[in-house]
């Protein structure tokens, strides 16, 4: 598990499927992969923000005993993409499988860029431009090595 939570967090460009297979055959389920990848992510999203703002990164929470929640939804199956997800593979299905995590994606997707709704909005109301937000987004996404 720890080997994965670096690997999501320091090296996410370096992911391949047979890496996440492979986690699979050593016993990391998918289900448990998707909660992993939603809990890393969302932790490095809220650092680098804190980070390029300048301001200081928060500690970490005291670790809370026990097992991840396994609440899968049925429905998901493979596609495209490296774990099962519920409808297409894209980034707001990313972690569909798991619809704790689903929810928890969009919450933060919707404060730090926009709403899964707000998505399909050519003119969301906010301080920058949609083209605006689009740059800043590509260049982020670039600048990381983001595949999607």
């Amino acid at each position: 598990m720890a080997r994965a939570a670096w690997k999501v967090a320091a090296s996410p460009a370096s992911i391949r499927r047979h890496w996440v297979d492979a986690l699979a055959r050593d016993g990391l389920d998918p289900g448990r992969y998707v909660e992993l990848v939603g809990i890393v992510s969302r932790a490095v999203a809220i650092d680098t923000v804190l980070e390029a703002l300048g301001l200081e990164i928060e500690p970490l929470p005291q670790p809370v005993a026990g097992d991840p929640s396994e609440d899968v939804d049925q429905r998901a199956g493979k596609v495209k993409a490296w774990v099962p997800m519920v409808g297409g593979a894209s980034i707001t299905q990313a972690l569909s499988m798991v619809p704790a995590e689903n929810a928890k994606l969009e919450a933060l997707h919707g404060a730090l860029y926009l709403s899964f709704e707000e998505m399909a909005d050519p003119k969301p109301g906010k301080e920058l431009t949609r083209p605006q937000m689009e740059l800043v987004a590509a260049r982020t996404s670039a600048y990381n090595e983001c595949f999607y």
